[in-house]
């Protein structure tokens, strides 16, 4: 019996001591929280009922309410506890912890979020950092989509593969806890960007969701009530306005809560005195200037309820807070002042019409660059798809919105260390710069002759360089390559592109880049002479002999006058061309064109092809040359049949297969035999009878990859931009998910 309770009681030790550790493991290898919300760990560190008013919502919230400007003018204590994107449902559990330590007179309740979808987007972010507790397990099975619920339940599940990049700061956290938050819970924003016109918000009225959300509200009404706490129910000043019939709805919809004050804030910013020229940070969020007059504001409004200040607070903490505010506030404007006299000089008056375009754009680009910052993704892809200059300038501004779905990818997912790498390519590498160059043709960012953003690459990072046309483009995604293996690969096709391009093509990529293996797709060999792309093909090409020599002897001379002087077709686009205001970035697909539709097939055609002798023969001295420069700059080449439910005819590609057999020195590979015909889905893997889709893309790139692997030895790379490619990938799964 009593080795029994021996093992009874090593068993309840090793539970114990195992519960310890995973605590201690989750609490160091989850991110730190400091500021854009949900700070709970700071929260904690509070004097206990040292808090006179609480404000709860979304970015609206901490981004808008400084505390200690409401100190300074008041004496009343206040604190944030808002959440990005914080749904109301997430709210209500988070009222109920937060009185555990505090019991507040009043609470402020943010009420865009009655409009939000059910989940958004930073569920596990808002619920991940609560305390243990019946609340926060309330709002794991109540208030969040089910695949974050394991993670949530057990956080080491999300946060074990954080070990290699943790800091002395991550430990030192996790084991002794955070410090009280100098700012109480308000995020600094301190840009300006001038507004000038209110633009509606166009959010979308859910009405399930919306009376889930008003239930909600009356929960939190009647919890309120329960405690003895004063509730303001406020739709906070911005300039990206919620839908007045929403707002009349909403009204009169809470009119009969008890325990509920209703206010629309928004009619207020007169009183406030803000300056639409100076104190806003985006279309939604007050910078630092803003925030103070409407937190200033804010302690008049309190007063005037009655509210007592609380005699024992750490006064020596709020003053230090008032101090750090002003402090950095005043750098802020130093900075601005610095900005003011290095600026450039006024444009000329003969400019000026030419610019104007461009300022618009600027403060759209600006909005929308804010939005993203500010992790309003919804927002920033709402503003995006109803701006033509964003969709058509997507060298940088589409940069940004595809690493916004890596972010959104990132943070569902609980990769932190992705998160902050992506963040600070936002904050730095990646800013835009917009420039007037009429001398610019368009700018070509997708569909192939995406030399513009080839060019970004980093020298001598590519391993593997794809050529063709359409096949190539929409049919191989580099970003599921190197997902899958490491390895990067870029596209260099083209619209038609035929064989001679494609050697020129070769050529001048070349100069930027060293792969070990070339693909080069060959149904090429068949096309016409001057197919009817390959004017286009070439005026993207940078300047040099390889665009002089493809214009001279692969394009139709009536074109030549407008490639070899490209201003010619482009004199009369200057003001109408919005992207010709842009420079190029980085391109986030790396040549490939995501393709969504969805066309069943039934069987295999052969297309219909024009045999030409002697331009076959044309051709085929080309795939020789191509066949001698990759001989020359030792690397392996391979021409390949790109797989299609539009076949060339057998006779044709047998004959094909003889002559480049001939060369001696490339491999021949048709990939319409080659790749594993179980890996199709004629009913969904198409975009028409040419070109595969995103989900047959994805599958024959995960083919590659295993190909590039197995049968040409190749590995991953090293020296690579690892958070771009990173972000490629993230952000074609999340194209894949809409």
């Amino acid at each position: 019996m009593k080795k029994n309770y021996r093992e009874i009681l090593a068993l309840l030790i090793f539970l114990v001591l195992t519960v310890i550790a995973i605590t201690a493991l989750t609490a160091i290898t989850m991110p730190k929280r400091y500021d854009y919300g949900s700070t709970w760990g700071s929260y904690l560190k509070e004097p206990k009922n040292s808090i006179d008013v609480m404000f709860f919502g979304s970015s609206l919230v901490y981004c808008n309410v400084v505390p200690s400007v409401i100190y300074e003018k008041s004496g009343i204590t206040s604190y944030v506890m808002a959440g990005p994107e914080q749904t109301m449902p997430i709210t209500y559990y988070y009222v109920k912890q937060s009185v555990k330590t505090q019991q507040p007179k009043m609470i402020f309740l943010e009420a865009n979020s009655m409009f939000f979808s059910k989940y958004q987007n930073f569920s596990k972010v808002n619920v991940g950092y609560m305390p243990w507790s019946e609340n926060r397990l309330a709002a794991i099975f109540n208030a969040v989509e089910s695949n974050e619920v394991p993670g949530l339940l057990f956080p080491l599940f999300n946060y074990h593969t954080r070990w290699s990049s943790l800091s002395l700061g991550d430990i030192k956290t996790g084991i002794f806890g955070y410090e009280r938050d100098i700012y109480a819970g308000y995020t600094f924003l301190d840009k300006i960007e001038p507004q000038t016109e209110p633009w509606p918000k166009g959010e979308t009225l859910d009405m399930p969701v919306y009376k889930e959300n008003l239930e909600y509200v009356k929960k939190i009404a009647s919890f309120c009530k329960e405690q003895d706490i004063a509730l303001v129910f406020y739709i906070s000043p911005s300039f990206s306005s919620l839908n007045p019939d929403n707002i009349v709805l909403l009204k009169n919809d809470v009119a009969d809560i008890q325990n509920l004050i209703y206010m629309d804030l928004n009619d207020k910013m007169d009183e406030m005195d803000i300056d639409m020229r100076t104190d806003f940070f985006d279309l939604m969020h007050f910078n630092c200037l803003g925030a103070e007059k409407f937190s200033k504001y804010l302690a008049v409004l309190i007063q005037s309820f009655n509210i007592e200040a609380t005699i024992d607070e750490d006064m020596s903490l709020w003053w230090s807070r008032i101090a750090n505010f002003k402090k950095l506030k005043s750098n802020m404007i130093q900075d601005i002042a610095i900005l003011e006299e290095d600026a450039e000089p006024s444009p000329l008056p003969a400019e000026t019409a030419v610019n104007e375009p461009m300022n618009q754009n600027l403060t759209i680009y600006n909005q929308f660059i804010s939005l993203i910052k500010m992790q309003q993704y919804d927002e920033a892809v709402s503003l995006y798809e109803t701006s033509d200059f964003l969709k058509s300038g997507y060298e940088k501004a589409g940069l940004y919105y595809a690493y916004a779905h890596a972010l959104i990818y990132h943070e569902k997912a609980g990769n932190s260390d992705a998160v902050k790498m992506l963040k600070d390519h936002i904050n730095s590498d990646f800013i835009l710069t917009m420039q007037y160059k009429p001398e610019e043709p368009y700018k070509r960012t997708s569909y192939g002759a995406t030399w513009g953003s080839y060019l970004k690459e980093p020298k001598d990072s590519i391993d593997v360089m794809f050529y063709g046309s359409s096949l190539i483009y929409c049919d191989v995604v580099p970003s599921i390559i190197y997902s899958r293996s490491g390895i990067t690969s870029y596209i260099m096709g083209g619209p038609e592109q035929t064989i001679p391009i494609t050697y020129y093509y070769m050529k001048e990529a070349l100069r930027t880049q060293s792969p070990k293996l070339v693909f080069v797709e060959v149904t090429g060999m068949f096309y016409e002479k001057y197919y009817s792309s390959t004017n286009i093909n070439v005026q993207f090409m940078p300047k040099s002999i390889n665009r002089l020599s493809a214009t001279m002897e692969a394009v139709s001379p009536e074109y030549w006058e407008s490639l070899l002087f490209s201003v010619y077709d482009y004199k009369d686009n200057q003001e109408t061309d919005l992207t010709s205001y842009s420079v190029y970035g980085t391109d986030i697909n790396a040549g490939y064109t995501f393709l969504s539709g969805i066309e069943k097939q039934d069987e295999w055609v052969y297309r219909h092809v024009t045999f030409n002798e002697d331009e076959y023969i044309r051709n085929l001295e080309y795939l020789s040359k191509i066949s001698d420069l990759c001989r020359q700059e030792e690397i392996e080449l391979v021409f390949f049949i790109a797989p299609s439910f539009s076949r060339v005819e057998p006779s044709y590609l047998n004959r094909l297969s003889l002559d480049i057999s001939a060369l001696g020195y490339a491999n021949y590979s048709d990939h319409n035999i080659l790749y594993p015909q179980d890996n199709i889905d004629k009913s969904s893997h198409f975009f028409d009878i040419l070109h595969f889709n995103c989900y047959g893309a994805k599958k024959y790139s995960e083919f590659l990859s295993e190909l590039f692997v197995s049968e040409y030895g190749l590995s991953e790379t090293e020296g690579e931009n690892t958070a771009l490619w990173q972000a490629r990938a993230d952000n074609f799964l999340y194209m894949l998910m809409q």
